[in-house]
């Protein structure tokens, strides 16, 4: 098997955000996290809890050109975010800027 095809099939151990966090003991403010999961951005985020940690600006990929169709969908990151205390202030290509309130 080469080695490419070995790296390929690597099991790995899948930790949440939160786990992630108490491990490398992350503050409970911070100024920036950054999520880029190709689709699951959404899933990650709401595996956070919002009540004890808080970043300042939170950076989320939302993959498509199409923003609309983002911000008018009910179950989307920008929705989810605004109801955790955050405000989108922009968008850039992919990129989705969140602020905290």
């Amino acid at each position: 098997m080469s080695v490419e095809a070995r790296l390929l099939t690597k099991p790995m151990t899948a930790v949440t955000p939160m786990e992630l966090f108490e491990q490398y003991q992350v503050p409970d403010e911070f100024g920036l996290l950054s999520i880029d999961i190709e689709g699951y951005d959404g899933r990650v985020l709401k595996a956070i809890d919002f009540t004890r940690y808080r970043p300042h600006l939170v950076v989320a990929e939302m993959n498509g050109f199409r923003i609309r169709e983002h911000l008018d969908e009910p179950n989307g990151i920008p929705i989810y975010m605004e109801s955790k205390g955050y405000e989108m202030v922009g968008y850039s290509t992919m990129n989705a800027y969140f602020i905290r309130k």
